[in-house]
């Protein structure tokens, strides 16, 4: 799992995000990128190795403090976790 503000084609092309999904795609292994706003294409995710996005955000725009402020923040990575838990946690 990895963090990103934003998660765009720069992101994909030199960040972390896109270093881990290239790393990870050679070694056969998924990459979840939780972001605060998700701009790349699932192609785009698909060539930088990225297996699933989600944004924090529920609609486009910018990713400022003012947008998200900070005790919405801490529910709505709390519920972003939770969701991203359940879908890629394997089943007992």
């Amino acid at each position: 799992v990895v963090a990103a503000s934003a998660l765009d084609g720069d992101e994909l092309h030199d960040g972390v995000a896109g270093v881990v999904g290239r790393a990870a795609r050679e070694a056969g292994v998924p990459v979840v990128v939780l972001a605060g706003r998700v701009e790349a294409s699932r192609r785009e995710l698909a060539a930088a190795g990225v297996a699933g996005a989600y944004a924090a955000l529920p609609e486009p725009g910018p990713f400022t403090p003012a947008r998200v402020p900070s005790a919405v923040d801490a529910d709505l990575l709390a519920r972003l976790t939770g969701r991203v838990a359940v879908t890629w946690s394997p089943q007992h």
